[in-house]
């Protein structure tokens, strides 16, 4: 089998596992996210596929668990039920969200997505 050499150094150069704390059996599912200026400040909250249906009300605990519920200016449901989009007051907030690594609802794991990075770990 044949591959090029960039492919080959790209993959011994990973950048690890970006959700350490989701379970093995864990699947992302996510349609086409939007990207650019008007998502500086947002955030996808991927929650797993199981635990649907999601609900506005689901979120609310584990945002004030991480101490973001106040910089949190709008949640809503995006494209299907189990991703929803989160606008936050600043960058900083957001990037405050996207270190937790990931928030407990519904008593399962919820990744954090910034929609901006296009990076893919395969």
């Amino acid at each position: 089998m044949t591959r090029s050499v960039r492919g080959v150094s790209a993959a011994a150069t990973g950048r690890g596992v970006r959700f350490p704390s989701a379970p093995s059996d864990y699947r992302f599912l996510l349609p086409t996210t939007p990207s650019g200026d008007s998502m500086e400040k947002c955030v996808l909250l991927h929650g797993g596929l199981g635990k649907r249906p999601y609900r506005l009300e689901d979120f609310r605990a584990p945002l004030e668990e991480v101490g973001l519920i106040k910089e949190t200016t709008c949640i809503g449901a995006f494209q299907v039920n189990h991703i929803s989009l989160v606008k936050m007051r600043s960058k900083d907030d957001k990037n405050a969200l996207l270190k937790t690594g990931g928030l407990r609802v519904k008593g399962g794991f919820c990744a954090i997505i910034d929609p901006i990075e296009h990076d893919a770990i395969v």
